[in-house]
């Protein structure tokens, strides 16, 4: 009988994967709305923020060096405003606005975000998948486009978590995978595996079904 470490198949997710704390948030300040324990104004300004931040993260690819440039400068113009009292003009032109949403919008809104990740997180992101087992790796990067499988002999698996806020904070911990074949059967060559769930863990189980090779 196999064990579980015999193989194991995961998933490359599309960037609607990051989405989730859209529909979280609004789902979140729709309830919070509707039984009135939640101003409707600081809930309609924590809206608009959460979505301009969300699409930032999310469409504006922000990577290794420039991930410690764009924090640092943004504790150093927080510094320089707190000092010149930009920050405290800021804060109250934030507080005073007024931006009252209905609490059905968040749901309206949050919902069919919910139901569309849902089915493509949990469904549609599967047609495209790897699946590793001791002497063969196999890659289906479209179902209906063939299944290529290639000899795990020299494989290496390398992990790209550069982008802290979209792999950590949106993806929970996810990452791009990227798998370079031995030169065992031919010319070596290197697939890119994109948004991979807890690739920490992937990577470690990886490790485990190559083990069984010995």
């Amino acid at each position: 009988m196999p064990s579980m470490s015999s193989k194991i198949r995961f998933y490359s997710h599309s960037t609607i994967f990051y989405f989730w704390p859209l529909w979280l948030i609004s789902l979140t300040l729709g309830f919070l709305t509707v039984s009135h324990t939640f101003s409707v104004d600081l809930a309609g300004v924590i809206f608009l923020f959460s979505l301009l931040f969300s699409l930032f993260v999310i469409t504006i690819d922000v990577r290794g060096l420039w991930v410690v440039i764009f924090v640092l400068g943004l504790i150093v113009l927080g510094l320089l405003f707190e000092r010149t009292g930009v920050m405290r003009i800021i804060y109250h032109t934030i507080i005073s606005l007024k931006i009252s949403i209905e609490p059905n919008f968040y749901f309206l809104f949050a919902i069919p975000m919910a139901v569309v990740w849902l089915f493509t997180t949990v469904l549609y992101d599967r047609r495209k998948y790897v699946e590793l087992r001791p002497n063969e790796l196999t890659v289906v990067k479209e179902i209906g486009e063939g299944v290529v499988n290639y000899d795990t002999m020299g494989i290496v698996f390398r992990k790209k978590r550069d982008n802290f806020i979209q792999h950590w904070i949106f993806g929970l911990g996810s990452g791009d995978l990227v798998i370079t074949t031995g030169s065992g059967g031919g010319h070596k060559e290197v697939i890119y595996i994109n948004n991979v769930f807890r690739i920490g863990n992937k990577i470690n189980r990886m490790h485990q079904v190559l083990e069984n090779k010995r």
